[in-house]
């Protein structure tokens, strides 16, 4: 008899709440770094426009700190298309994961957005320890703050759920290895055994 092997725990049905959540997070962060990126290039094009240097070093520096980091780890030769296109792809592969119905799955790129909200938080909060990347920027540190509060309840609801599931497969299981057994007992007393069927024939042609 084959046994089935119980499969990674399900998610609860998504709702329109954290589906919304997901999608804005992450059009807000995406679109603000793609525009940085966008001012940047320009800037490299046309370095004599004024406007372009305001927009960029008061408006959008403390949102480089993802291609600040992306340039410490990959080297500073990055493009911004290279850069775009990744923050997209990422980005994309972040809400349909989200979405999924494996609880694992779906802690995974809730917990990536979390930590990815939580990086402008550090990045843009004045410390004492100085971050190797980012800018400080009160407006930038409570705008990861917004976003990270929600996600950090998502999160906190998945790892109840992860907790959660052990214990209703630990008890499916253990329910179905009793009916199991119980089954097997129930046919072995109904059947006929026989060992005993033997010895009742031999002491009914003995008495004869």
């Amino acid at each position: 008899m084959s046994e089935r092997r119980p499969g990674l725990p399900r998610a609860t049905a998504r709702t329109l709440p954290e589906t919304w959540l997901v999608a804005g997070c992450l059009t807000t962060l995406v679109s603000l770094a793609l525009t940085d990126r966008l001012v940047a290039w320009l800037i490299g094009a046309f370095p004599s426009t004024a406007i372009l240097w305001q927009i960029r070093f008061e408006y959008l520096r403390p949102i480089a700190v993802y291609y600040d980091y992306v340039a410490m780890v990959f080297g500073s030769g990055v493009s911004p298309l290279l850069f775009g296109v990744a923050m997209i792809a990422v980005s994309v592969l972040i809400a349909i994961g989200s979405q999924s119905r494996v609880l694992l799955v779906r802690a995974l790129c809730w917990h990536v957005l979390l930590a990815t909200a939580l990086v402008l938080v550090v990045c843009s909060m004045p410390s004492d320890i100085q971050a190797p990347a980012g800018t400080i920027s009160a407006p930038y540190a409570m705008l990861g703050g917004i976003l990270s509060l929600p996600l950090a309840l998502m999160c906190l609801r998945l790892h109840i759920e992860f907790l959660r599931a052990p214990a209703r497969n630990t008890a499916q299981s253990n329910l179905g290895n009793w009916s199991t057994a119980m089954r097997r007992v129930g046919s072995w007393i109904s059947a006929p055994q026989p060992a005993l069927v033997r010895i009742a024939a031999r002491d009914h042609s003995s008495k004869r």
